[in-house]
């Protein structure tokens, strides 16, 4: 399950290192979506708090390997790669898809090595135990396209341009095809503050400002689930910004 030691340097980017940041926020973008999307968190928060934002296979940098179609392999390898980052207090912030697939790492932490975040933010994300009503085409690149452009967030230009979009289209399909076949754990000790979250949960809602820009769609409600722990994210108890 661990990665090579080069794994870290495959999976995390760090925008804005900060090496005496008390915290360490662990952002998880999107479908279709890349490490960079958290810049301006990153950018935002420094130097009080280090964010590390995880880069998914098939985009960017890493655009010459394959994209992965699993919500649990990519937890798993998301873990591995965290190995050697989590020497203080951290916690989880996942977008959307990356909100299943931090829920999913926090899960594998506390049952394998007993350790929590202190919070685990979940952005425009339903629960895992509930599912969506639509169903996509994986194979069909129309139905792949015409959600590309539903949800935003994909540049027109690569939609338009053949070449561009044959290197969008394996993403969308593996991300796509990860999301609509996820089925999650049923049982954990969690607090919640979406009463759709709260049905993995065994404390009552806490309520939590989640950041919001250009990582985010301001279009959608947002959903925030934190452990058991009540910690705040960071001592300073620095306000997110809007």
């Amino acid at each position: 399950m661990a990665e090579s030691p080069s794994g870290s340097a495959l999976w995390l980017r760090s925008f804005h290192p900060s090496p005496d940041a008390e915290t360490r926020l662990i952002c998880l973008p999107h479908a279709v979506g890349s490490a960079s999307s958290f810049f301006w968190l990153s950018h935002a928060l420094s130097p009080e708090i280090e964010v590390l934002s995880v880069q998914y296979p098939g985009r960017q940098d890493r655009h010459r390997e394959h994209p992965i179609g699993d919500i649990h392999e990519l937890a798993d390898r998301v873990l591995g790669a965290l190995e050697g980052s989590l020497d203080r207090p951290f916690a989880f912030f996942g977008h959307s898809m990356g909100a299943l697939i931090a829920f999913e790492t926090a899960l594998r932490l506390a049952q394998r090595a007993g350790r929590r975040p202190l919070r685990l933010f979940a952005s425009s994300r339903s629960a895992p135990s509930r599912r969506g009503g639509e169903v996509l085409d994986f194979d069909d690149d129309a139905s792949l396209i015409a959600r590309l452009r539903k949800l935003g967030g994909t540049n027109e230009q690569f939609l338009a341009d053949p070449e561009l979009l044959a290197t969008v289209l394996p993403v969308a399909r593996a991300d796509y095809r990860a999301v609509e076949t996820y089925a999650g754990a049923p049982t954990h000790r969690w607090t919640a503050r979406s009463r759709h979250w709260s049905a993995t949960a065994t404390r009552r809602p806490r309520s939590t400002t989640p950041p919001r820009g250009r990582g985010t769609r301001r279009r959608r409600s947002s959903s925030v689930s934190s452990p058991v722990a009540t910690s705040s994210l960071t001592p300073t108890r620095r306000r997110w910004p809007m």
